[in-house]
Formats: structure tokens, sequence, C-alpha cells
């Protein structure tokens, strides 16, 4: 099970203008594309069985085209798929780009309208709202017990759940706040901790592919 699948490697000739200006990418090399991440762990993109998606924000749904032909379930809050086709079919699409999407319809959508939904066992989504109107975190429970919460971007970083703020990129105030102590709480639990999605110092406390958190 994939969560997320990164920044288009060409986003920055395909996309819009004004969007890669506001979040240019500054490093991009043949190592970042998903096939050779994968890779690290031994595993090739026909053998992922779903794929889950945070939100649609242009640097979790990129490279996501590879699963089309392949049939591969995209896991997507209902709520999170309207919202950014809205935003696009009006003209302001924000961090949502056409070219990321286009390519995926007919995909093997599941759209899920869940406050929680079980993946798999041991892996489930939960809709937070907070940053966009369908984003969604992920609870993996590993076979030592331990769990992991996939933050995608409700948490950009750590410090955030901190300080109870987001900053300005918070969607909606009233989702974000109250969820916030609930994964505070969570996290307090025994074996129980946090993969944010932008913390490179969280990152760099753990194990690089192909070592695994256990």
């Amino acid at each position: 099970i994939l969560l997320d699948t990164g920044i288009a490697p060409d986003a920055m000739q395909t996309h819009e203008k004004g969007l890669m200006e506001a979040f240019p990418i500054i490093k991009f090399s043949e190592e970042n594309k998903l096939e050779k991440q994968l890779a690290l762990v031994n595993v090739k993109p026909e053998d992922i069985k779903a794929v889950v998606i945070s939100h649609l924000h242009l640097d979790h749904i990129g490279q996501a085209g590879i699963f089309k032909d392949l049939r591969t379930p995209i896991f997507v809050q209902k709520k999170e798929l309207e919202y950014a086709l809205l935003m696009l079919w009006q003209g302001k699409g924000g961090a949502y780009d056409y070219s990321d999407l286009a390519p995926l319809r007919g995909a093997n959508w599941i759209p899920i309208a869940d406050e929680k939904f079980e993946i798999a066992e041991g892996v489930i989504a939960e809709f937070t709202g907070g940053h966009t109107p369908g984003h969604q975190v992920l609870h993996v429970t590993t076979e030592a017990g331990n769990t992991y919460i996939l933050t995608g971007d409700y948490l950009h970083l750590v410090k955030e759940m901190e300080i109870e703020a987001k900053g300005w990129l918070l969607g909606d105030a009233e989702e974000w706040h109250t969820y916030i102590r609930k994964l505070k709480y969570l996290v307090s639990k025994p074996k129980t901790k946090l993969v944010a999605g932008h913390d490179v110092n969280l990152w760099n406390t753990y194990p690089k592919a192909p070592k695994a958190l256990e």
C-alpha cells in the first residue's frame, strides 16, 4: 500500500506558471522518480495493491499516472476529489493542477466518504480536513505492534502540533483545531509515532530505505 506519489518530474514545464513560481522544484533527479524509490525496497509499481492519497495537491498526486493502466485502486476522500475538480473547472486551482488530474481520468478511483476506512488489516485512512476539504491521514500498525500516523499535510511539521497552530497553509480552521488535540492524545499513547508530511528533521531520525520502520 502506497501513501501519496510525490510531484511530477516535469512539473516546472507542465504546471501553471504561477503555481510553480510559488512552489518551485529546487532539486529533482532520476532517483526521485517513484519507480526508483519503490525499487529501494524491492517493490515494483505492479506490486502495489492500493494507493491512498492524503489530498490532491501537486506534490502528493503528481506521479499517480503510472497506476492508471495498472488499474490499481486509488483511495481518495470523495469530498477532496469533488473540491479539486470544482476548483480546476472554475479556473482557480491553487495547489491543484490540471496536468496532474487530467491523465487520471478513468483511473480506478475509489472515493470514500468515511471518517475512518480500513484499507487493509492494520492500515486505516482517517478523514481530518483542515489543510484541504478532503484531507486524510493514514494509521499503520506494524507486525511489531507499533503504530505510525502518516500525517500527509495535516501536519507539515511536528512543531505545528506542539504549538497547535498551522499558519498560512491552514484551510479550514474549525476542522484542523477539532482534530489537533485528538492527534496529540493518540501520539501520547505507547508505541505510537508521527510521520509528518514535510518535516526533514523528523525524517532524519528514522531509518532510510531499504531499512524500514518496525
